[in-house]
C-alpha cells in the first residue's frame, strides 16, 4: 500500500481541486428569474480539444510517475492512469465553460 501512497494522494488532490469548481448552489437560495432571450445553442468543447486535454493529463502523469518511483516504467504507468483520470474530471467539469477558456 505504500507504493501508491503518492498515486492516492495525487488523486485525491485532483478531485480537491477539481470539486469546488463542480459546487452547487445552495438549494435554499432562490435563483434569480431573468427575462428569457433567445441565445445561440452553447456547442459543445470539440472532440480534439477533450483528447487534447486528457492527453496532456496523462502525459503529465507519465512524466511525474516516472520521475518518482524506483521503477520508472511502472511509475509511469500508473501516472499515465492517475493523470488521465484527474483530465476526464477536469474535463467534464469544465465541458460548458466558454470557447478558449481550458
Amino acid at each position: 500500500m505504500k507504493k501508491y501512497q503518492f498515486l492516492l494522494s495525487l488523486a485525491l488532490c485532483a478531485l480537491l481541486i477539481v470539486g469546488p469548481a463542480a459546487a452547487q448552489a445552495p438549494a435554499d437560495v432562490p435563483a434569480k428569474e431573468e427575462p428569457v432571450k433567445e441565445e445561440k445553442a452553447k456547442s459543445p468543447r470539440p472532440l480534439k480539444n477533450t483528447i487534447a486535454v486528457i492527453l496532456a493529463g496523462a502525459a503529465a502523469g507519465a512524466g511525474l510517475g516516472a520521475g518518482i518511483s524506483k521503477n520508472r516504467e511502472k511509475g509511469a504507468i500508473f501516472g499515465a492512469i492517475a493523470g488521465g483520470i484527474a483530465a476526464v474530471i477536469y474535463d467534464r467539469v469544465t465541458k460548458n465553460d466558454p470557447p478558449g477558456k481550458i
